[in-house]
């Protein structure tokens, strides 16, 4: 308690004060809360079972980009791409 969130995260732009995208909220290696998880994983949202995926990203597959014809073709099928990915755990 009372330490200042530069000791915590790497790197916490906002200071403690608020959350932005653009801070890193992974612990720094000297962080009481590194691997102090009851799981031996670091205390926080990249820790435990379901640790946080960097964009929110869920590790089942989602779709990356998708390209879906306006008409059909001259056979009756309508063009389609889909692209998906995911993340490893």
């Amino acid at each position: 308690m009372g330490q200042a969130s530069s000791l915590i995260f790497i790197n916490n732009i906002s200071g403690g004060f608020g959350f932005l995208y653009s801070d890193n909220y992974q612990l720094q290696s000297t962080s009481p809360g590194k691997n102090a998880g009851t799981d031996g994983t670091d205390i926080g949202i990249y820790g435990g079972a379901f640790p946080w995926k960097e964009g929110s990203v869920p590790h089942n597959p989602h779709i990356i980009n998708k390209t879906i014809g306006s008409t059909t073709n001259s056979n009756g099928a309508l063009p389609v791409k889909i692209t998906v990915g995911a993340q490893e755990r």
